[in-house]
């Protein structure tokens, strides 16, 4: 979970905290710190945080929020970007985070996965009372979002489709809320298209700066309007994912996928997991649906390594996932002429993704589903970036016997060059 704070000023000079503070892997032992891979990861700054071990990452980040809050003097616009281990693999709950979901039956991934959410929110209850007492909260503008739908076995997506690792709604669709003093309205609800590349513009406008998204070459758009007043989102559609690497190994997290503002295209293989919350959404190997999909389907594909995720799989598991994504992937033939495996959902009518339109002679069906082909198809040929090298290539940042163990930052030297326009940072 993430959480993003902007200060407003009337100036156009605007910066963010010079700091980096917490783990490269993104997962790992909340209290050691050591990662799947045998690492030490954290870090502050450039330097090992070496003394780390053994406090909690929850209180870490909480700490220093609060630390650079009370050292921020308010004479210039700034941004602060949080993101909390919470509520990721491992799952390891503080013990009074989790001890007030013991006793009513639940199992122990979701009481784990409820004890992070809720030391998560005392955590920014502590952040948002620290901008109270520093003056800062009366112009500030607090962003809280998912970066995706909760997990398998773990999270209630309901009402929305599929859990994360799929192109489901119920896996990309992120919850979200924004709270500040410089808002004209307040206790509304939108349902109105964002992608998290409209963040970096949207902060940048509301602090001050004077940032033309396009003109810079960003994918994001300005949604300042949106954020600061309710009104409607100037984005009008929004890629998904787009895989093209099956070659390399399975499309395990979903492999083509787009939208505008009404329909939904889902393109070849929809990821790992599939149905409606807690109770019902499971791999795709437990459901019959997809059972039955394979009984007649006799291709079997090697296991291979997964790419990330918490999950790990048996034998007859992996052949399974693997000859499910053989039978549904988008060959090359099929990409360019728009055809292959595909569901089609309209999204205002059936948020919940029930009803596949993608066979549908509604001329307004068909026209939308050539429409988000044709989306997919352009944007592959504007830039997409093969990833089989970097995965495949040796990095030394991963290998735990330099650096005393602990995980590098060298893997972070290539940056973007920002605009001319954008100020300060």
């Amino acid at each position: 979970w993430h959480l993003g704070m902007c200060r407003k000023e009337c100036t156009p000079q605007y910066r963010g905290f010079d700091t980096f503070y917490g783990g490269y892997s993104g997962e790992g032992n909340y209290w050691s710190h050591i990662t799947h891979m045998g690492q030490y990861d954290w870090q502050d700054g450039d330097n090992v945080c070496w003394e780390c071990d053994g406090v909690h990452s929850q209180d870490l980040i909480q700490s220093r929020v609060t630390d650079l809050l009370d050292s921020e003097d308010g004479s210039s616009p700034w941004f602060m970007y949080v993101a909390f281990h919470n509520v990721h693999s491992e799952a390891q709950p503080k013990t009074e985070n989790v001890q007030q979901y013991m006793g009513l039956g639940l199992d122990e991934d979701r009481m784990n996965y409820l004890g992070l959410a809720t030391g998560m929110d005392e955590a920014i209850g502590a952040i948002v009372q620290k901008l109270k007492d520093t003056g800062h909260y009366d112009n500030t503008l607090i962003v809280f979002s998912a970066d995706n739908g909760g997990d398998v076995h773990e999270s209630n997506n309901a009402p929305l489709r599929g859990t994360k690792s799929t192109i489901w709604e119920g896996g990309c669709k992120g919850v979200a809320w924004i709270h500040s003093p410089l808002l004209s309205v307040s206790g509304v609800e939108s349902n109105e298209l964002v992608h998290v590349t409209d963040w970096l513009p949207t902060f940048v406008n509301i602090a001050g700066g004077d940032l033309d998204p396009q003109a810079a070459g960003l994918d994001g758009y300005d949604q300042s309007d949106l954020v600061l007043n309710n009104g409607p989102s100037v984005r009008p559609n929004m890629i998904y994912n787009i895989d093209r690497e099956c070659d390399y190994g399975p499309c395990k997290y979903g492999e083509l996928g787009a939208r505008n503002l009404q329909y939904k295209l889902i393109w070849g293989n929809t990821g790992q997991c599939d149905g409606w919350g807690y109770d019902n959404a499971d791999f795709l190997f437990n459901i019959e649906e997809y059972q039955v999909m394979m009984e007649n389907y006799s291709a079997q594909a090697n296991a291979v390594d997964k790419r990330g995720g918490p999950y790990d799989f048996d034998q007859p598991q992996d052949t399974f996932l693997n000859a499910f994504y053989d039978m549904v992937r988008v060959s090359d033939a099929e990409f360019d002429s728009g055809t292959g495996y595909m569901k089609l959902f309209d999204l205002l009518a059936d948020p919940a993704e029930q009803n596949d339109l993608s066979d549908s002679a509604d001329p307004e069906h068909v026209a939308a589903k050539a429409e988000l082909i044709k989306l997919l198809q352009d944007s592959y040929a504007d830039g997409y970036q093969p990833q089989t090298a970097q995965w495949n290539a040796p990095d030394p940042n991963f290998d735990k016997t330099v650096n005393g163990g602990a995980m590098t930052p060298g893997y972070c030297d290539t940056t973007v060059p920002l605009p001319d326009n954008f100020g300060q940072v």
